[in-house]
């Protein structure tokens, strides 16, 4: 889901629980997202972080093609272990954050 650059936005990271993949996309509400695709997964999915920022599309495409490149499993899904990812997201996120 593509929000446009200018406006208010959050970028987020959702875990699929009792794996190593996990989702960077964007949405104006993480939590009607999360529900969305909750509807869909054969598995619990958890909302981990929730980033507000100025220019969302900026950010999700730093993280899908340089931060998270090489833990790429399909669309924007990444199988990476927990404790690394959020680490990461948690990282280069905090320049875009408002």
């Amino acid at each position: 889901m593509k929000v446009a650059s200018n406006k208010s936005s959050h970028v987020y990271l959702i875990h699929a629980f009792g794996t190593d993949m996990f989702k960077i996309g964007i949405a104006t509400d993480s939590f009607k997202r999360i529900k969305t695709l909750q509807t869909g997964s054969p598995v619990e999915l958890q909302l981990i972080r929730n980033v507000k920022c100025k220019y969302p599309s900026m950010l999700e495409n730093e993280l899908h093609t340089g931060i998270f490149n090489k833990y790429h499993s399909h669309g924007e899904w990444f199988k990476i272990p927990k404790e690394e990812c959020v680490a990461l997201f948690d990282k280069h996120t905090i320049p875009y954050q408002l």
